[in-house]
């Protein structure tokens, strides 16, 4: 009377098999290779190229929809993985890699602010038709001033000198733990970190995030320097509806919402020729007032700021 769990993997059906050359790409015979070392699994030359050929049609689907071993059945693919499709193209296109540093020319950063949880610091120097993101930084529990600090730290190490900083709109506020009542930007200021642009707070989040899926095609990243913001932006996820079995219209809460928030900045705020926020929106058609299908499925709590309240890295 119990339920049992019968799993049937798709390299024993008989008709999965094509016998036509078929070209593999090095990722699946890495994996074929992974399934034999691992599984004692040994699929044969009209089984690889039954599943080659099958992947083109399912992309990212496709463990889901025919697992070669019992746990694939169970993930989840890109639909999820809010940059999962841009950060995977990013790798096929070898731009995670080692940048070098580019002398004479600016490093700008890109803020997300928080205290109780996380603050994220992207650095960037713009090359020709290039982002290239060179190094992360994210604390916890510290004051405005140390992340100065973090960032004359840095100036020293890397040999670079600063540009424009971008923050979100919540650096106007007011720190009610200061001296005097100052916001957060006059501190800042104070601490050295000038010139401040303040970024808008976008009307919908989705038009943002869109938005920065489409920077991705210009951005390189020093894998070495931004290896936690990459893993952030990895980790960025739509909500997930356990009880429908679908992703959400709105970012899950935690950790990495931080990093990739902060970079969202970049995607709105980084004034170079036609990548301001308000000429990708003339440019793509996003105005914020639904003529994009994910603008009317906008949260009812409206634009996502800071929700993490745990961080664990």
């Amino acid at each position: 009377m119990d339920y049992k769990f019968f799993f049937f993997p798709w390299w024993k059906h008989p008709d999965y098999v094509l016998h036509e050359k078929v070209e593999i790409s090095d990722k699946l015979m890495v994996y074929f290779q992974e399934l034999h070392a691992e599984h004692d699994i040994e699929l044969n030359d009209a089984q690889q190229a039954w599943y080659a050929k099958k992947y083109k049609e399912q992309g990212d689907k496709m463990k889901q929809e025919f697992p070669s071993v019992w746990t694939e059945a169970f993930e989840r693919s890109n639909e999820v993985a809010i940059y999962g499709t841009v950060m995977r193209k990013a790798r096929e296109d070898k731009r995670l890699c080692k940048l070098p540093i580019m002398k004479g020319k600016p490093v700008h950063t890109f803020w997300d602010l928080g205290r109780n949880d996380s603050t994220a610091i992207w650095l960037m120097q713009e090359d020709g038709p290039w982002f290239n993101f060179i190094y992360y930084m994210e604390g916890r529990l510290k004051e405005l001033a140390d992340y100065a600090a973090d960032l004359i730290e840095v100036k020293q190490e890397l040999g670079i000198f600063y540009g424009t900083h971008y923050l979100p709109h919540d650096v106007q506020v007011t720190d009610l733990s200061s001296v005097g009542n100052r916001s957060r930007r006059m501190i800042l200021n104070e601490a050295g970190v000038t010139p401040i642009t303040v970024v808008a707070r976008c009307k919908v989040l989705n038009d943002a995030i869109e938005l920065t899926r489409r920077m991705f095609a210009k951005c390189r990243f020093d894998e070495e320097g931004c290896e936690l913001g990459l893993r952030a932006l990895a980790a960025y996820e739509w909500g997930w509806d356990d009880l429908n079995k679908i992703a959400r219209k709105t970012p899950a809460l935690g950790w990495p919402n931080h990093g990739a928030d902060a970079f969202r900045q970049c995607a709105q705020g980084y004034r170079s020729a036609g990548n301001s926020f308000r000429d990708q929106q003339a440019q793509f058609g996003m105005d914020g007032t639904g003529n994009r299908k994910y603008a009317r499925d906008q949260s009812r709590r409206g634009t996502l700021t800071n929700p993490t309240t745990d961080h664990v890295v």
